[in-house]
């Protein structure tokens, strides 16, 4: 599959990705980094990627995404290492495999997806 990883989330979770197989592009680390939600989702479109991110408001683009969203929900005082243990916890799932075309939400006890919502 391929990702595109927010910069709102930490680094581990692209190394992650990328040691799984996953073609995957962090944010920060492209000229992408500092832009706007709609340069991402545009991008996201064009290069055929599924978004992992924390920003909900990216999930509200409807009509937007095409191929997937993986959106972590986690409590605002979630240190580093918990994001990506329940990162990890995510990618053993095995909605893990079924996330393209898929609006997912992963939290630290459950993980529950849905398809992308129309425009």
């Amino acid at each position: 599959m391929r990702f595109l990883v927010d910069e709102n989330l930490p680094a581990e979770i692209a190394f992650l990705l990328e040691e799984s197989g996953q073609d995957t592009v962090y944010v920060p680390r492209t000229e992408l980094h500092g832009s706007a939600d709609s340069v991402l989702v545009e991008f996201a479109s064009r290069d055929r990627r599924i978004i992992v991110t924390k920003d909900v408001t990216l999930a509200m683009r409807r009509g937007h995404l095409t191929h997937g969203m993986v959106l972590v929900q986690v409590p605002e005082w979630f240190r580093k290492v918990e994001i990506i243990e329940a990162f990890e916890r995510f990618m053993r799932h095995p909605r893990f495999g079924e996330v393209e075309g898929k609006l997912t939400f992963v939290g630290p006890r459950r993980v529950t997806a849905r398809p992308l919502p129309d425009a």
